[in-house]
């Protein structure tokens, strides 16, 4: 019994930092349990950690973001194995990193200002403000991972920057620096602050004393281990260029918007970092200023006596540097514009540990150390409580939202389905990534134009067993929107959404009837030239106002049947196309009959064969209707759910019934591949249906064939040029209504002899190119517009009106 008071006197400091890591892991652990719903954010980790699970996949980078790595998903997925899929397996991951922060902290604060001020400074994290401890919880892509690896690399630099480099420890040390630099890297570029604050704390180093050779050989001992940690990224680099990074100039007005955002305004400034979202009241604003600011107080106060002492420093200027490094690397960022909160977390939680550790470090009086215990325990409760209240607050929709999206997947299997695509708003398509992760990817869902994840998009495309997951404030619009195209569907309605499925649209064939058009008008619908909607030219606009009531007329040169529009715009995102028409016909040009006219609708909506489409990625908008026969077609655009007072339209396509040629089966995709690899094509620019068909002959396409629609091939990060260059190994594939005019654009542009075979594939047609091609145009291109092509002019060509082809 005589050795406990001993043993306890030699391992206190480590037991505390045991007591302060397992009160830390309680409090996410609760929070895990009681508030953790996977979104599309920290749902896309768990995907990629079931696909590594099962050996489907293994990625470098989160899907869809090819700036943070995979780290956080690997670890996931031992969790799984370990103890199942579920949130809280996932959340494990990112509270396992939480904690390697905590003690992270301890270790460079020791490091700084001895065991007391490291187990202050880690007593600080127990308990963080809202948004820390939630981003410690949830896997959105590696945040905790990226400040335990760069704190981590912080105390290492110290730890070297003290003892040097020397012996088996201190290449042990050099290694393990290099390889956590390199692994922070490639989890997230924002640990560059942690990893360059200690390359300048190494650079004071090498630089106290007389400069030797070896000193930097040892150095580059640990470049080899930083290289295993940063491959992923380099490879990415080689393979995609750095991409391009938004900046600003750091002007009085620029710099004056960041202020305000950052630090004044309550949402998505630092007012959320601090509070949790139920707690911004006046009080607690008072309460935090007071405590914190005190202790900010007594920090520097602190300082300035040892400077004055002339005491060692210790290196407290270390988390004044990394602050100041921070936001240097922070501010001329876009996330500094728009104001980011959870970016601001290791600056936070340097800030409060160094105020925290400071008078509690060695030589401090006891009277110092005393009062800041008392100022640190106190900003602790006041956080801790605002934490409390915020988990318990948020219970009962928890497990709302674990209900619901398990009644979704529940529903989707109950009606068979394979895959489901989710239409909605922009996040609504991302929350895909959800519902595949808690169905295991059984069935598994999309987004038609936002997916993270490709190669569900892409398997999408040839599910025969698939349905619509829609919104609820959207289902009405969705049902009038397959209506419009002449679909038949069933409903099948649950809380707050609703599954279509059983969709079958109607395949007559179709004839374009463009070139018919002898004159276009457009009566109060803006200044643009009217021919512009028919120039085959996707950057000439065609503008006009839903107040001015006005509308667009096509008058053909004799009365024909027309049975289908179809309107284009460049920028579906903006919602540029009418939310709402009418269409009328007429035979003389006076007298119009109505013959579809839709308030509401999706303005994205169209069909391929008899498969539909809705809020696809390209801004194409088609309305069926029974034909009629008529000269003049005119559409009137109506507000319906629009949420801006104009419209634009860049292209307007009128089609008639065709001929209907002889009934057979669409041959095999893979037929036209293969005979396309023969012919010499290496890439083939398709449409949707066309191309993931060809994809399904294998899991990435036929080996030399690259097949472009709208997506991004697997694996594919910046977004792949669609120019189309008439060299011999390009082909285009069209359907036949598309046939005429795309010859039409490829003539215009390249000259008649740009095609120099054709042959035919079911409802396609197949244009090589490669022949006689002299450019006609200067400063036009030819561009690849989901099922067709078109122009794009550059901006001194769009001034001049166009006339109709």
């Amino acid at each position: 019994m005589p050795e406990s008071p001993s043993l306890l006197r030699r391992h206190g400091h480590a037991v505390a930092l045991g007591i302060i890591l397992l009160a830390a892991f309680a409090l996410r652990w609760a929070l895990s349990v009681l508030n953790y719903v996977s979104n599309f954010d920290s749902a896309t980790p768990g995907l990629m950690a079931l696909h590594i699970l099962r050996g489907e996949d293994f990625p470098l980078f989160y899907y869809g973001q090819h700036y943070m790595g995979a780290l956080e998903a690997y670890v996931a997925a031992g969790f799984f194995a370990l103890f199942g899929v579920s949130d809280l397996s996932l959340s494990l991951s990112a509270i396992l990193f939480s904690l390697g922060w905590t003690a992270a902290t301890y270790a460079v604060f020791a490091e700084l200002g001895g065991r007391r001020a490291g187990l202050v400074a880690a007593a600080t994290t127990i308990a963080p403000p809202w948004t820390a401890l939630w981003y410690s919880v949830l896997t959105y892509g590696g945040y905790p991972a990226t400040f335990c690896l760069g704190t981590w690399v912080l105390w290492l630099c110290l730890r070297i920057q003290r003892l040097g480099a020397d012996g088996r420890a201190g290449f042990v040390r050099i290694a393990m620096l290099g390889l956590l630099a390199g692994l922070a890297l490639w989890t997230n570029y924002m640990s560059a602050s942690f990893l360059l604050t200690g390359l300048l704390v190494l650079a004071a180093a090498i630089i106290r004393g007389p400069l030797r050779p070896w000193k930097f050989l040892r150095l580059a001992w640990g470049l080899p281990f930083f290289l295993a940690g940063v491959w992923p990224v380099l490879l990415t680099l080689s393979r995609h260029g750095a991409g391009q990074t938004e900046t600003f100039r750091l002007t009085v007005a620029y710099l004056r918007r960041v202020i305000a955002v950052t630090f004044l305004r309550r949402r998505w400034g630092f007012g959320e970092l601090l509070f949790s979202p139920e707690h911004h009241a006046v009080l607690a604003y008072a309460l935090y200023a007071v405590v914190f600011g005190a202790l900010l107080a007594l920090a520097a106060w602190t300082a300035l006596r040892m400077i004055r002492r002339r005491e060692p420093p210790r290196l407290w200027a270390v988390p004044l540097l990394h602050v100041a490094v921070f936001f240097a690397l922070y501010l001329p960022h876009s996330m500094a514009w728009v104001g980011a909160p959870r970016y601001l977390m290791p600056v936070w939680a340097m800030v409060f540990a160094a105020a925290a550790a400071v008078p509690a470090a060695a030589g401090a009086t006891r009277a110092v150390r005393i009062a800041a215990g008392v100022l640190a325990a106190a900003g602790l409760g006041l956080v801790l409580r605002a934490d409390i209240a915020a988990i318990a607050h948020r219970r009962g929709a928890t497990e709302r939202d674990r209900a619901w999206r398990h009644a979704v997947v529940d529903a989707a299997r109950s009606l068979g389905l394979r895959g489901v695509e989710m239409c909605g708003g922009h996040i609504w398509g991302l929350e895909g990534q959800v519902f595949s992760f808690y169905a295991g990817g059984d069935p598994y869902f999309a987004s038609a134009s936002t997916d993270r994840y490709p190669r569900h998009a892409a398997r999408l495309e040839t599910e025969d067993r698939r349905g619509f997951l829609v919104e609820s404030k959207y289902l009405t619009l969705a049902e009038a929107a397959l209506r419009d195209l002449g679909a038949t569907f069933e409903t099948h309605r649950m809380k707050g959404a609703a599954i279509l499925h059983s969709v079958r649209v109607p395949d007559p064939p179709m004839r374009d009837l463009g070139a018919g058009v002898l004159h276009v008008h457009a009566d109060r619908a803006g200044r643009s030239p009217p021919a512009f909607v028919v120039d085959m030219d996707i950057t000439t606009r065609l503008h006009g106002l839903y107040s001015g009531g006005g509308h667009v007329t096509l008058e053909l040169a004799e009365a024909r049947d027309i049975s289908c529009l179809r309107l284009m715009s460049p920028h579906p995102m903006t919602g540029d196309l009418p939310g709402g028409y009418r269409i009328e016909a007429s035979d003389d040009g006076v007298d119009y009959r109505v013959v579809r006219e839709t308030p509401k609708r999706f303005a994205v909506a169209y069909a391929i064969g008899p498969r539909a489409y809705l809020r696809g990625a390209w801004g194409l908008m088609e309305i069926r209707f029974d034909p009629v026969r008529a000269r003049f077609l005119r559409l009137t655009p109506l507000p319906g759910a629009a949420q801006r007072d104009d419209w634009f339209i860049s292209e307007i396509g009128i089609y008639g019934p065709g001929e209907p040629g002889p009934s057979a089966a669409a041959p095999p995709a893979g037929d036209l591949a293969r005979g396309l690899l023969g012919d010499g094509i290496r890439t083939l620019f398709a449409d949707r249906s066309l191309s993931a068909a060809i994809r399904a002959e294998e899991r990435d396409g036929p080996a030399g064939l690259r097949v472009l629609s709208y997506y991004k091939q697997p694996d594919s990060e910046p977004p792949l040029s669609f120019e189309v260059r008439p060299a011999p190994d390009t082909a285009v594939a069209v359907e036949s209504c598309f046939a005429d005019a795309t010859r039409s654009v490829l003539t215009n542009a390249f000259g008649p002899k740009v095609v120099r075979s054709e042959r035919r594939h079911g409802d396609y047609a197949v244009l090589l190119l490669g022949g006689e091609a002299t450019p006609v145009r200067a400063g036009v291109t030819v561009e690849w517009f989901g099922r067709r092509l078109l122009m794009r002019s550059t901006p001194a060509e769009t001034n001049a009106p166009a006339s109709a082809p």
